[in-house]
């Protein structure tokens, strides 16, 4: 900031002086006032150019960034994006007379007087009131005819509304930080961007390139997986999984695991030492595993499917490897042999051979797990988009819902939150309560999600277009809460 301290109050005689100096200046910054003269203990100091106007703005952007911190908002930063939308607004007052001797000023933005002197105050407040962009859209590429969302988050007060271009062309009714387009064309291929505006001013996002894709190789859940505990409270677990997918024809080789003894050498403390795995399809067993036993045709599955090996063939690890299951609704159900307790993943691999997957294939297109998480615990669902393009996905968890009719089930988690992380294991986009978005109530509908209800709820969902790669979802209590919840992950087409 700039200090004035010690400074001489500037008396009638020094007034004059300046003034004769100020005559004595070239005419060019005479007439720009780009010169202050000022009295400092008994010497006259001339202060002018960027001299004076960078001390100037470092200190007022130092205010302001003071200010936009006070309201939660990061720094200014670049300054030309933010000055030139308060052009004609209270935050600057348009210099529209006079010349500097090249140019002359005049209504908006001149090369004489630029943008116009500021209103301190007025700019401060904008600056600090006015939208900052929090998260940015990402470009896609995707199959033709699948869904794609385009997301943007901006901060501001009042809370900006946003718009929707693509092309630079305004998009009709996109006025919300999400935009989904479901079957998706080459028609809508194209650059996509969002502005967020308040009161005090506007910002434009970066921009997002959409890619329409013809290719057979599309993107699809490859692997899903439920990594939890079992407790001698809840000694059990059960993992939904539905194979199938519009248009789909024929059956699909799986495998599920129940990893628990060969978590340890991958660092995990705790372990279930002994997992027992149940496969149904309704009330019907169609496999059971206790030890997986080294089984040859196991193994090979494992690697076939990029699978973590088992720690050792006599590991007491659960396996199960089916080779043509039917489309339709299926539960893995997980427990310790003889009451065992500890922590051990639940997986679910698409054993589809590589290269052969068509539009026609059956596919995994939903996991789920309903489970008591106790308080302070986490719940991490993991899932793989394989193929060659971006696929949306509908992730929700759900607690307070369970509550209501025409579930009524008590002990419900009364606040779910859920964080989502890529590969790398950063974090890349989080939800606490879903508002009762009317796109997110849509999405629910077309893969078949049971609804929520219209009045919105401390449940959780999260509309995601994710390219191919692995992520995991994080699930637990707000402020540490536990409680009953269902994990849901699902592909939208």
């Amino acid at each position: 900031m700039v200090t004035t301290t010690n400074w001489s109050v500037v008396d009638g005689a020094t007034v004059l002086k300046l003034k004769q100096r100020l005559r004595r200046l070239p005419a060019r910054r005479r007439q720009r006032s780009e010169v202050v003269l000022i009295g400092n203990r008994g010497q006259t100091i001339g202060v002018g150019g960027s001299s004076l106007t960078g001390p100037v703005w470092a200190g007022l952007i130092a205010i302001i960034n003071q200010a936009r911190a006070k309201a939660g908002l990061p720094t200014v930063g670049l300054l030309g994006p933010r000055i030139y939308p308060l052009i004609g607004t209270g935050a600057f007052k348009d210099i529209t007379v006079g010349s500097n001797g090249a140019y002359n000023a005049g209504a908006g933005y001149d090369l004489c007087s630029g943008v116009g002197s500021p209103n301190v105050t007025a700019l401060i407040q904008a600056f600090a009131n006015a939208p900052a962009i929090s998260a940015q859209p990402i470009s896609q590429a995707i199959a033709s005819g699948g869904t794609v969302v385009f997301r943007a988050a901006a901060s501001g007060n009042p809370a900006p509304a946003y718009q929707w271009f693509l092309n630079g062309a305004k998009i009709t009714g996109a006025s919300g930080s999400m935009f989904v387009i479901n079957g998706a064309t080459p028609a809508d291929a194209g650059v996509y961007s969002c502005v967020a505006a308040n009161a005090s001013g506007s910002i434009t996002s970066t921009a997002a390139t959409l890619a329409i894709s013809a290719t057979a190789d599309f993107g699809r859940l490859s692997n899903l997986s439920i990594l939890t505990d079992v407790s001698a409270g809840v000694p059990n677990f059960t993992v939904g999984t539905v194979i199938g997918g519009a248009d789909t024809s024929g059956s699909k080789p799986l495998l599920v695991r129940a990893a628990g003894p060969s978590l340890t050498p991958l660092g995990v403390s705790g372990a279930l030492m002994d997992p027992k795995l149940d496969f149904f399809s309704g009330q019907t067993v169609v496999a059971s595993n206790d030890n997986w036993n080294g089984d040859a045709t196991l193994a090979g599955a494992f690697t076939s499917v990029g699978a973590f090996a088992y720690a050792s063939v006599s590991s007491k690890d659960a396996a199960i490897f089916h080779p043509a299951l039917a489309a339709g609704s299926y539960t893995v159900q997980v427990s310790g042999v003889g009451g065992a307790t500890g922590t051990v993943i639940a997986e679910l691999y698409d054993a589809t051979p590589a290269g052969t997957s068509t539009a026609t294939t059956p596919r995994l297109t939903n996991v789920s797990v309903l489970k008591q998480i106790g308080a302070g615990s986490t719940l991490t669902a993991g899932f793989v988009i394989g193929g060659a393009t971006a696929k949306t996905v509908l992730i929700r968890a759900i607690g307070p819902a369970l509550g209501l009719a025409p579930f009524n089930i008590s002990g419900t988690m009364a606040d779910p939150q859920l964080t989502l992380f890529n590969g790398s294991s950063v974090a890349i986009a989080a939800n606490n309560d879903w508002g009762g978005d009317a796109q997110l109530t849509m999405a629910g509908a077309r893969v078949g999600a049971f609804p929520i209800g219209s009045v919105p709820s401390k449940d959780t969902i999260l509309l995601i277009t994710l390219s191919p790669g692995s992520y995991t979802v994080q699930v637990s209590g707000v402020n540490g809460t536990g409680g009953l919840a269902i994990v849901e992950i699902y592909e939208v087409p």
